[in-house]
């Protein structure tokens, strides 16, 4: 056989090939494709540009280079189905549901009773020296005995993974506290770490939304630890908040004669979608800041709604909870954009 008769068989098996892997993508077949038959129909279509009997010009076969490696990418990624996300195990799902449930009605039935026990010793000792209790003192023992029976109970029930990155404060001037919102466990989180956060001082003031005062349970442990209320309308997470201007003078009067540090949820709500990160921010921070001549501590929390989604309730999609402090000092846009950055990944 002769090299223009081999040569005129290898085109021809080439172009039939090539036909036959262009007919499977127009039916619908691409997906099937492997790696091997991309490079062939690549090798292909480079010989039939090359043969002079060709139809195709070689300007009309030339690709801009600097969209080579893109128009590449695309068309492998339309050939190769989207990663799934990580399938939970089933049993480790329930078993996060089970435990979540048993922590939160553990904690909701020890919780007002150890509170009102250690604040009936403190007033006992008090009147042991001859010296009155103070509200001061009774609400730094509501703050002391919750963050305490909240670590001891994550972890004698251990319906989490807590990770705590914890940056060293001087606690030489008074703290604002600013932390993002995601499920109703932050609250018990923010307590199991506040020993180690939140330093020795008298404890934390967080200012709340005043209708969480619905639950009996929230209004005595909140009122007990001397937490300060802001009044809002009702509203479902992820909607805008509308506040009770009114409500902002007891607030400010209340944050003027308190000596703890204050902490902030600034978004006002649970965030249902912290992936696509903060919801609008009450920027009332910055007055709260002047007016106490303090400075900002900001906290990251990510991983609580993956537990106890804020809409779908309790789920257990996940284990894993961190706590990141990012230190102390900057300016509130600078702190949130950061505290915004971290949470979405």
């Amino acid at each position: 056989m002769s090299k223009t008769s081999i040569k005129a068989e290898i085109m021809r098996i080439n172009f039939l090939l090539l036909l036959f892997l262009a007919s499977s993508a127009l039916l619908g077949s691409e997906s099937y494709l492997t790696p091997l038959s991309r490079r062939l129909v690549s090798r292909t279509s480079l010989r039939s540009s090359s043969n002079p009997a060709s139809e195709l010009t070689r300007s009309e076969t030339e690709v801009d280079p600097s969209l080579t490696s893109l128009t590449a990418l695309t068309a492998l990624g339309n050939t190769i189905p989207p990663l799934q996300p990580k399938s939970i195990c089933p049993f480790t799902q329930t078993m996060t549901k089970i435990l979540t449930t048993t922590f939160i009605l553990t904690i909701s039935l020890l919780l007002p009773p150890s509170i009102f026990l250690s604040r009936l010793l403190t007033r006992f000792t008090s009147y042991l020296t001859f010296r009155k209790p103070t509200p001061q003192r009774l609400q730094s023992t509501s703050i002391r005995t919750s963050c305490f029976l909240s670590r001891l109970l994550l972890t004698l029930i251990p319906f989490c993974s807590l990770k705590l990155h914890n940056s060293k404060l001087t606690f030489n001037k008074r703290k604002i506290f600013i932390c993002n919102h995601q499920s109703m466990l932050d609250i018990f989180i923010l307590m199991s770490v506040g020993g180690r956060v939140f330093g020795r001082g008298e404890g934390v003031k967080i200012i709340y939304w005043k209708g969480a005062e619905d639950n009996l349970v929230t209004r005595y442990v909140f009122r007990s630890c001397g937490h300060i209320p802001v009044s809002m309308t009702s509203n479902a997470p992820g909607e805008e908040n509308v506040y009770d201007p009114s409500s902002f003078k007891n607030l400010l009067k209340s944050v003027k004669s308190t000596e703890f540090d204050l902490g902030i949820l600034p978004e006002g709500q649970l965030n249902p979608t912290p992936e696509r990160g903060l919801l609008p921010i009450y920027t009332g921070a910055e007055t709260l800041k002047r007016i106490l001549k303090a400075e900002y501590v900001f906290m990251g929390l990510k991983g609580t709604g993956e537990i106890w989604h804020p809409v779908e309730g309790i789920v257990g999609r996940g284990r894993k909870v961190e706590v990141k402090v990012f230190g102390e000092g900057g300016e509130f846009e600078e702190g949130m954009n950061k505290l915004e950055e971290w949470s979405m990944n």
